[in-house]
């Protein structure tokens, strides 16, 4: 199938902008595909070009909400992934059980 044209992975800007998308589900799905291959189907990934889209999830308040790459950051030091908690500014981002 993949001799045909069938991708393995979606674009980066589609996963993203999946990521970005109302529906719980989908983004949650959308977000975890990109973070969990980010080396290797996404290594050109630069927040940079993303800098306009909100696919981060955060808390604002108490509110969940998504946010854009740069209006959080990483607070604990730690890689990436479903167990940091990242705050900038009132955003504080709860990638663990955020749907």
């Amino acid at each position: 199938m993949f001799s045909l044209g069938l991708k393995r992975a979606p674009p980066l800007a589609e996963i993203l902008s999946i990521a970005a998308l109302d529906d719980p589900t989908v983004r949650t799905k959308a977000l975890t595909f990109f973070l969990d291959n980010l080396s290797d189907k996404y290594p050109d990934y630069d927040p940079k070009n993303f800098q306009d889209l909100a696919f981060v999830p955060a808390v604002l308040g108490s509110e969940k909400v998504l946010s854009k790459p740069f209006e959080v950051r990483d607070l604990t030091r730690l890689p990436l992934s479903f167990h940091i908690k990242v705050i900038y500014g009132s955003y504080t981002l709860a990638l663990n059980g955020l749907h």
